[in-house]
């Protein structure tokens, strides 16, 4: 449909998922943010720049640090679009060692995420916990849509109220979901 509209598509697994290359485990954020960036690259030279960027939970996060850090090449997007996205990495890591604490304790572990079940390490933990991705969100320079849900059991609401107070212009709206 948004193609149809105009707009440039491109739909994309990072490292590891859906029908992607490589494996999950040998990830962290900045290579999920490498990922986003090299799609967009990719999308640039095949289909056009990329208008908007759109992606769900930490491909929500990851569009978000994409934005703040868009190759100079490729025309700014019109804006950003997320779907319970949260509003730093550091969540996700104490979420994924709650699901299973040995990756604290033997450097590795496996969790469940969206029915699915994933090996991480304690490598991915250590870097989700490093990336500031409030002050990447701080920089954006281009509209927000953030789409949240208040009964959200895996990122709680107040992520998205968080990302819309570090936005400083243009302004940051949200869609409250059911």
């Amino acid at each position: 449909h948004l193609a149809s509209m105009g707009l440039n598509v491109l739909r994309y697994d990072m490292t590891g998922l859906g029908g992607s290359e490589g494996h999950f485990t040998d990830t962290n954020f900045e290579t999920n943010l490498a990922d986003c960036l090299a799609a967009a690259q990719y999308a640039a030279k095949t289909l056009g720049p990329p208008t908007v960027l759109i992606g769900h939970s930490l491909g929500g996060a990851a569009s978000l640090a994409a934005a703040a850090n868009w190759p100079d090449n490729l025309p700014q997007p019109l804006g950003v679009a997320t779907l319970a996205a949260p509003s730093d990495t550091r969540h996700l890591a104490e979420l994924l060692v709650r699901m299973d604490p040995r990756v604290e304790t033997e450097g590795k572990g496996r969790v469940t995420i969206g029915g699915r079940h994933w090996e991480t390490r304690a490598e991915m933990i250590a870097n989700f916990r490093h990336y500031d991705l409030p002050k990447q969100i701080a920089k954006l320079k281009i509209p927000l849509l953030l789409f949240h849900s208040p009964e959200d059991e895996t990122v709680a609401f107040d992520h998205a109220l968080r990302i819309m107070s570090w936005v400083a212009e243009p302004p940051a709206s949200l869609v409250v979901l059911p």
